[in-house]
């Protein structure tokens, strides 16, 4: 019931809903600002989801109800369907190039490489991110205690189901860490050599191929539901004194968290062919290669 709950929310956050929520909002991220000022946090409001299961919306809306006006402000996603031969002409990630310090996003994404993965429970053919590019002079600790009450006290996540993958190059943030219930033993460390290699992500961000070349050092946030199952739930990107830090929150998987229930791919497949079609056709594009690669089909047979 809830997966099917989800559904329903997801498949209305195609691209012109994304676009007309961003347009509208126009104002700036309490969370984010926070990040630049501890002190301003402490004057806003909890902001409480609603009781029982909560669907991705719901988790987007709670997010949403932290911008006001300090100066951050809403930026349009990119497309979906983007054009290019990587990720199989899918969107991959917020485009970190053209957001600029004090904006927020909500990115629909997909990755293609996730189609070997499909029967993970928690993993999705169409995800939603929530990335919240902070001031230049955002420090590191703050946007982590900000980060850490938010998912403990408004989306009442369990610390001790919470652990952190990285680098020994993070290691200065290993206390801010501990100071919200991850102790050393929940922290995995990656060698810095195996985390570039890879470039995914959890230690260093930089995908292979990938159009825009991002290059950041990063740490991953995973939550472990009561089945075992363990969830990546936020990756943050940061590059030290004088940056933005890029904090960005898989919506989907925070809702999966808050149930205790991971989704399963198949859920997501409709609204994954709806907004690929919807978007490619709005474009004048052909049907992208991830596409048919992600729905199991092949394109003569389409």
């Amino acid at each position: 019931m809830a997966a099917e709950k989800l559904k329903g929310q997801r498949m209305s956050l195609d691209r012109r809903n994304f676009i007309k929520l961003t347009a509208a909002i126009g104002a700036g991220s309490a969370f984010a600002g926070a990040c630049a000022s501890a002190s301003k946090n402490k004057s806003q409001a909890t902001v409480v989801l609603p009781s029982g299961m909560v669907t991705a919306d719901d988790i987007a809306n709670q997010l949403t109800e932290h911008l006001d006006k300090r100066g951050f402000t809403a930026h349009k996603p990119e497309p979906f369907v983007t054009g290019h031969a990587f990720n199989g002409g899918l969107q991959f990630d917020d485009n970190i190039t053209s957001i600029r310090p004090a904006t927020y996003v909500l990115q629909p994404a997909a990755r293609v490489e996730d189609a070997q993965k499909r029967h993970t429970p928690g993993t999705l053919p169409i995800f939603t991110l929530f990335a919240i590019m902070t001031a230049t002079d955002a420090k590191e600790t703050a946007c982590i205690d900000i980060m850490m009450n938010y998912l403990q006290a408004e989306v009442g996540l369990d610390p001790k189901r919470l652990s952190v993958t990285t680098t020994e190059r993070a290691r200065h943030l290993f206390a801010q860490f501990a100071a919200h219930g991850i102790s050393t033993d929940r922290i995995r460390i990656r060698a810095w050599e195996e985390a570039q290699a890879s470039g995914s992500g959890s230690g260093y961000f930089c995908p292979v191929g990938h159009p825009r070349a991002p290059s950041f050092e990063s740490f991953s946030l995973e939550y472990t539901l009561s089945d075992g199952t363990e969830l990546e739930i936020v990756e943050c990107l940061y590059a030290g004194a004088r940056h933005p830090v890029n904090v960005c929150f898989g919506v989907e998987r925070l809702a999966m968290a808050h149930n205790d229930r991971a989704m399963l791919w198949s859920d997501m497949l409709p609204a994954f062919k709806k907004a690929v079609e919807e978007d490619a056709k709005a474009r004048g594009l052909a049907l992208p290669p991830g596409y048919y690669e992600i729905l199991g089909i092949s394109p003569a047979k389409a």
